[in-house]
């Protein structure tokens, strides 16, 4: 993991103690987790006082790709069936009290209940990992979803999130978002508490999820507002953001070229979700429910959130950010003329895509174990603009249509 970001194990228990806490008071207050699928590289980390609910909800953690994840899933799944604790003893993580609120206290207090269960999930190490809590009360039932902020970016998108919220919810139709309980502190966390949405438990197929383009349409708005692309709130924004980081000086480089070579051209703007993905969506009879609101903002280059939906899909199943690159341009090539775009404004729209993921993976906790695929994206972002310059194509106009 990163210079300055403990061992996994470790970082669980900050997390799940409360981080900082500030008094060394005893309590007998006890919590026993088990980590899921081991405790090397726990993904999840779930209650472990009730066999029933541990059981429940080992069944419905996706196990992921290989057979050793589906193989431990299946073994303790039936073992917290059966109350086996030998099982787990391997895998438990107890959190002993101090007399300072842990986050399950704290969670329970804020919905007014005695005492809750945590199931949490982090995934894989990307920019924005932070842990998600299902928070369940002693018969399983579902409260409320907590989104955890334990470092300076991932509180700041808590914070963002929870202003975005507010936002949303006065969307028309067809959105159906999240309601915000509240944002509370715990040590040095910053948790959002959300009212759980009804979201189907059927699997999806991300490569076939309609990116659902009227509905960007529509998130966009229609007011037309165009401006020069150096006073774009998004191209300034990367600037910003570069600029409070060391490693950014690289890509602060490529943002500058492209104001240098293409500031004066036009680009049509609007409001964009961020983290326009298949895994954030889902189509039901009432209308698109949409989660995962921490990047929203304005005053970004129209198709941005197409952009992302087609890289995010493609990249988990390219060899590289390039093919995953190509094959988001050849989607939106065909897809962007719903928004009253060019086929030519695709190649831009995936430049600037690019040109926010790398920023995020430089913003990150997790930017050292990210390094890679951080170069991957700079290796691309200059491959691009050094072709789109070298044949001209930067004179199209850019998102205000043919």
């Amino acid at each position: 993991m990163s210079d300055g970001v403990p061992d996994q194990r470790t970082w669980w228990r900050t997390i799940l103690a409360g981080a900082d806490s500030d008094t060394d008071s005893a309590s007998d207050h006890r919590e026993t987790y088990l980590l899921f699928p081991s405790a090397a590289d726990p993904r999840q980390v779930i209650d472990a006082s009730s066999n029933r609910l541990l059981a429940a909800e080992i069944s419905r953690v996706p196990a992921g790709s290989s057979s050793a994840a589906v193989a431990a899933r299946k073994v303790l799944s039936v073992g917290a069936g059966l109350g086996l604790a030998q099982v787990f003893r391997p895998q438990r993580l107890v959190i002993e009290g101090t007399g300072a609120p842990t986050l399950a206290t704290r969670l329970a207090e804020l919905l007014g209940h005695d005492e809750v269960r945590l199931s949490l999930a982090a995934g894989p190490i990307r920019p924005n990992r932070k842990p998600v809590a299902r928070i369940l009360g002693n018969e399983g039932e579902l409260l409320g979803v907590a989104k955890i902020g334990w470092d300076s970016s991932t509180r700041a998108l808590i914070e963002q999130e929870s202003a975005a919220l507010a936002d949303a919810a006065n969307l028309p139709a067809p959105f159906i978002t999240p309601t915000a309980r509240g944002v509370i502190d715990v040590g040095n966390l910053r948790v959002l508490v959300l009212d759980p949405l009804d979201i189907p438990d059927d699997r999806i197929d991300p490569l076939t999820v309609d990116p659902e383009v009227a509905v960007l349409a529509t998130l966009a708005g229609t007011d037309g507002s165009v401006v020069g692309l150096a006073e774009a709130p998004f191209v300034r924004s990367l600037t910003d953001r570069l600029i409070s980081h060391a490693g950014g000086a690289e890509l602060r480089v490529l943002v500058d070229r492209l104001i240098a070579v293409s500031g004066h051209d036009p680009v049509r703007v609007g409001r964009s979700h961020g983290d326009w993905a298949p895994w954030n969506l889902r189509r039901v009879p009432a209308g698109l429910l949409v989660w995962d609101w921490e990047r929203f903002a304005s005053g970004t280059p129209v198709g941005f959130d197409l952009a992302h939906h087609r890289y995010s899909v493609h990249r988990p199943g390219s060899d590289s950010v390039a093919t995953a690159a190509a094959r988001a341009e050849c989607d939106l090539r065909d897809l962007v003329p719903q928004l009253d775009l060019c086929a030519a404004d695709a190649a831009w729209l995936v430049v600037f895509q690019l040109m926010e993921l790398a920023t995020r993976h430089l913003e990150s906790g997790f930017a050292d174990d990210l390094g890679e695929e951080t170069s991957g994206l700079l290796n691309e972002i200059e491959r691009r603009m050094t072709k789109l310059n070298r044949t001209d194509l930067r004179k199209s106009p850019k998102g205000i249509g043919c």
